[in-house]
C-alpha cells in the first residue's frame, strides 16, 4: 500500500517488496522440490527412454536437460541467497550458521570449501546434487561459489545423472521390454 501526497492510503497499488519476497520464496521452493524430486520425474522417463530407444541418444538428452536446469539453479541460489535467506525462518537459520562458521570446526570445514578445487565440487555434486552442493557452500562459506564452482557442481551432477539412468535402462532393456 502506498499514500498520496493528500495522505490518502491507494489499497490497490502492490507492494513491491512482498512481491519480490514472494517471488523468491517461490522460486526457491521450486528450486528445491527440483533437487528432491528429479531423480523421481526426469530419471525414470530417462530410464525408460533408454531402456525403449537409443541409451546414448537418451544420455547426451539427458545431459543437456540436467546440465540447463542445474546452471540455472545454482546461477538463481548464489545471486539470490540473502534474500531468500533473510526472508523468515532464514534470518534465525543464518544467526546460528554464522555461529558455527566462526567456531573451531566451522572455520576449518568453510577454509576446506574455499581452498577445495572445482574437481572436488563436482566430485561432491555427483555423489550428492549440484543444488544440494552449491546451497550447502553457500550456507557454510557465506560467501557466493562463483560461476566456475557452479559450472563443475552442475557438470558433475548432470553428466553422473545422465549416466546413470540411460545405463540402468540400457542394462535392464531386455528385461522391461519382455515385462513392461
Amino acid at each position: 500500500m502506498t499514500r498520496g501526497t493528500d495522505g490518502s492510503v491507494d489499497a490497490a497499488a502492490p507492494d513491491s517488496s512482498k512481491r519480490a519476497t514472494g517471488h523468491i520464496a517461490l522460486v526457491g521452493s521450486a528450486i528445491t522440490a527440483y533437487a528432491v524430486l528429479d531423480a523421481y520425474t526426469l530419471g525414470v522417463v530417462a530410464f525408460l527412454l533408454a531402456a525403449y530407444t537409443n541409451a546414448l541418444v537418451v544420455f547426451f538428452l539427458v545431459l543437456a536437460i540436467q546440465l540447463v536446469l542445474n546452471l540455472a539453479a545454482g546461477s538463481w541460489i548464489d545471486r539470490n541467497w540473502e534474500a531468500w535467506s533473510a526472508a523468515g525462518i532464514g534470518k534465525r537459520f543464518e544467526a546460528k550458521i554464522q555461529k558455527a562458521r566462526e567456531g573451531r570446526t566451522g572455520t576449518r570445514i568453510v577454509g576446506l570449501i574455499e581452498r577445495g578445487s572445482d574437481l572436488a565440487f563436482a566430485i561432491a555434486a555427483a555423489i550428492a546434487n549440484a543444488v544440494v552442493v552449491d546451497g550447502l557452500a553457500r550456507v557454510l562459506t557465506g560467501k557466493p561459489l562463483g560461476r566456475q564452482r557452479i559450472v563443475a557442481t552442475a557438470l558433475g551432477y548432470s553428466v553422473f545423472f545422465a549416466a546413470i539412468f540411460s545405463l540402468l535402462g540400457w542394462a535392464l532393456r531386455d528385461f522391461i521390454i519382455d515385462n513392461l
